[in-house]
């Protein structure tokens, strides 16, 4: 992918400029899609990251098919794109899912997996918000932030002030800690979350890999475990609820791991990280300031899937703005009513799910999953791939 063309003022910071419209903290594919969007709308958008893109980004990489739609939707892009510029790297037709002892179900539907790398992926929707007019400053690290100014301060001593604020940096977020501390969102966030591991390594070194994804359940409590192919690499991975999972993820990773056939893998090797799992907020926002992504806690609570709800997200946050730009409207009442007809019923009947799978399924090594998913598995595929929808797995129309 050729860098594009920046505006005035743009990776580098350059602009003195320090009021804006909106201002965006977090460059990853929330952030950067949310700027992408407000600046074709015509805001004066400025968008910090606090690395330099390309940068490494632990994520297991997975995007399903209503991913690729809502990204048809709001870029025109269409598959075909995504693979001729690399963004995505392999796709495969089959899964399989085991417990700890054996296979319980597989497939070959219709519906393919596709991988991406984050690298390439995050760098590309930045370069999207910048060709559409926003600012953007990489390198610089939001140090602090007043909530009823608007103000933001950068380490590298930026001020930014703006009408809007988004809040797009993640799972530790700032943006929302200072909307919590304000009391203007609930202070509940670290029983929602899951930890993770994840282990990469060349797939000619891997005493077991396979060219497409496989769940494993059983391994540890209230979560599950990974494989997943690319060009040269597998995946290895696993998360887990932190208040439910009761022996330390690490342990349980290295048994996995020794099911993979690998006795000891450097520790420098594992790379850690936290996802939201269940932790989402109904109401993500107050006081002109909105939170997305993975800030808001907007990923699948089954299998964790946040890409999809990082684009998703930005682009009702977006509305929202757009909406109550000349209208004497609550922008964040406004947002919270769209998540409410889009996104939130999903994260409850998805919630609902889980429960289902980790509370009596794990009672008998998760062999009641491998019966469903090998009766129903066409639901089961559909739901995940955006087809269906987790209230009770009904059909909806394509995104």
């Amino acid at each position: 992918m050729n860098a594009p063309e920046q505006p005035a003022g743009g990776w580098g910071g350059m602009n003195s400029k320090d009021r804006y419209d909106v201002v965006v903290v977090g460059g990853g594919p929330a952030g950067s899609t949310a700027a992408a969007l407000l600046a074709k709308e015509g805001f004066e958008v400025c968008l910090i990251e606090k690395a330099r893109f390309p940068r490494q980004k632990i994520c297991a990489g997975l995007i399903t098919l209503k991913t690729i739609h809502i990204l048809q939707k709001i870029f025109g892009i269409t598959y075909d794109f995504l693979i001729r510029e690399g963004i995505i790297t392999h796709s495969c037709r089959n899964y399989s899912i085991w417990n700890t002892k054996k296979e319980i179900a597989k497939g070959s539907p219709e519906f393919v997996s596709h991988f991406v790398e984050r690298d390439r992926y995050d760098e590309y929707w930045a370069n999207q918000a910048s060709n559409a007019g926003a600012r953007i400053l990489m390198g610089e690290k939001l140090v602090s932030f007043d909530l009823s100014e608007k103000k933001i301060v950068t380490n590298q001593g930026t001020s930014l002030i703006g009408k809007w604020i988004i809040g797009a940096d993640g799972i530790f977020s700032r943006i929302r800690h200072e909307l919590a501390r304000r009391k203007v969102i609930p202070d509940s966030y670290g029983d929602g979350l899951a930890p993770a591991l994840e282990l990469r390594i060349p797939k000619s070194r891997s005493p077991l890999f396979l060219h497409y994804p496989v769940l494993y359940y059983g391994f540890n409590s209230w979560g599950y475990a990974w494989s997943f192919p690319g060009n040269d690499m597998q995946t290895l991975g696993m998360c887990g609820l932190n208040r439910k999972s009761g022996v330390r993820l690490r342990q349980c990773f290295e048994r996995f791991l020794r099911f993979q056939g690998i006795s000891s893998p450097a520790d420098c090797s594992i790379k850690g990280w936290a996802v939201p799992y269940g932790n989402y907020l109904s109401k993500p926002g107050g006081m002109s300031t909105l939170l997305i992504g993975d800030a808001a806690g907007f990923a699948d609570p089954v299998l964790g899937e946040g890409i999809y709800y990082a684009h998703k997200s930005a682009l009702l946050a977006a509305r929202a703005i757009i909406d109550t730009r000349t209208r004497c409207m609550d922008t964040a009442a406004r947002y919270a009513e769209l998540l409410s007809e889009r996104v939130l019923v999903e994260m409850r009947y998805a919630k609902f799910w889980r429960g289902i799978i980790f509370s009596a399924a794990r009672m008998v090594n998760y062999g009641v999953l491998g019966i469903l998913m090998n009766r129903f598995s066409k639901y089961a595929r559909e739901t995940i791939q955006g087809k269906r929808t987790f209230r009770w797995l009904r059909s909806i129309p394509t995104e």
